[in-house]
């Protein structure tokens, strides 16, 4: 199976950004349409609790787990059945995420900020596949089952009580929303 080109922070929401279309079709373009909402609304919703910023973090590393799994362990038709079951909840997680982002770094410095932290979590999740190897493809079939079997509306719970439970070896255990 072919590798996607690794994402580059000085140019990731490019690269990731084709890399989404050309993988997920349109279902890719809606989610990263959602995440480019403007700057003056995530002003307005800037006020996100702690807590709301945790479950956006928490979703979309969910998020890009399966996105990267679904890439290199042949799941694409899984991933486009996720996207389209939680499109609201992944909608809404997105743009809780900027506002945070947009409250951290300002408006001026929140999107080079989200883009070079989502390039971030892509590449480390690329990382543990290296690290897991074989059982990485099956540990994806199994959270894509998971997930999919999640009641509409449960996806962002599902996604922060994962996180706070002990992760195995490899997996991504720390984000950091700030760049060096």
């Amino acid at each position: 199976m072919p590798t996607p080109p690794r994402c580059d922070e000085s140019e990731g929401r490019q690269v990731l950004g084709d890399f989404v279309v050309r993988r997920f079709g349109f279902v890719g373009v809606l989610v990263a349409g959602a995440l480019a909402i403007s700057s003056a609304t995530i002003a307005g919703d800037a006020a996100a609790s702690d807590t709301l910023d945790h479950t956006s973090v928490h979703t979309r590393k969910l998020q890009t787990e399966l996105m990267v799994s679904a890439l290199y362990c042949d799941q694409q038709a899984r991933y486009n059945a996720f996207v389209r079951r939680f499109e609201g909840e992944l909608v809404s997680s997105g743009r809780q995420l900027k506002a945070l982002f947009v409250t951290r770094h300002g408006a001026r410095h929140a999107i080079p900020k989200l883009d070079a932290f989502l390039t971030r979590l892509a590449n480390k999740e690329s990382q543990r596949r290296l690290t897991l190897g074989i059982r990485y493809c099956r540990d994806a079939q199994d959270l894509f089952t998971r997930v999919l079997r999640l009641p509409q509306r449960q996806l962002v719970t599902f996604a922060s009580e994962r996180a706070a439970t002990p992760l195995p070896q490899g997996r991504l255990t720390r984000l950091q929303t700030t760049t060096n």
